[in-house]
C-alpha cells in the first residue's frame, strides 16, 4: 500500500497487465479478508496498492515512480484512480517501468 509515489509529472504509473499472483485475482497469495483490511487502509490514507511483482523485483528504492497494481486498478475506484482516469493521466509500464502502447 502506497500513498501517491507512482505520481510523476502528474500522471500515474500502472503495470500493464496482472501478474499471476494479483492479489486481486483467482490465485491471491492472500486471504479475502487480509485483501479486504487492505482496501480500507488504502481508502483511509486516500493511496493506492502498488504492483507487488513490480516492488519486488525492483524494490522500494529504486529511482522514478512507483507502479501500482493493475488487479487494483481494474477493480478499484479510489480517488486517485478515478482522477487519473478522468484526466487521462494513466501510463501502463512494463516490468521495467518502461511506457508500454494500449495498456
Amino acid at each position: 500500500m502506497s500513498k501517491a509515489p507512482c505520481l510523476d509529472q502528474g500522471t500515474f504509473h500502472v503495470r500493464h497487465k496482472r501478474c499471476e499472483s494479483c492479489i486481486f485475482g483467482k490465485r491471491s497469495p492472500i486471504s479475502h479478508d487480509s485483501l479486504e483490511d487492505r482496501l480500507k487502509r488504502i481508502e483511509a490514507t486516500g493511496g493506492y496498492q502498488e504492483c507487488h511483482s513490480f516492488t519486488m523485483r525492483h524494490g522500494h528504492d529504486r529511482t522514478g515512480p512507483g507502479v501500482a497494481c493493475r488487479g487494483f486498478f481494474d477493480t478499484q475506484t479510489t480517488l486517485v484512480t478515478l482522477l487519473a482516469r478522468m484526466l487521462n493521466n494513466v501510463i501502463f509500464v512494463d516490468d521495467d517501468g518502461q511506457p508500454v502502447r494500449g495498456g
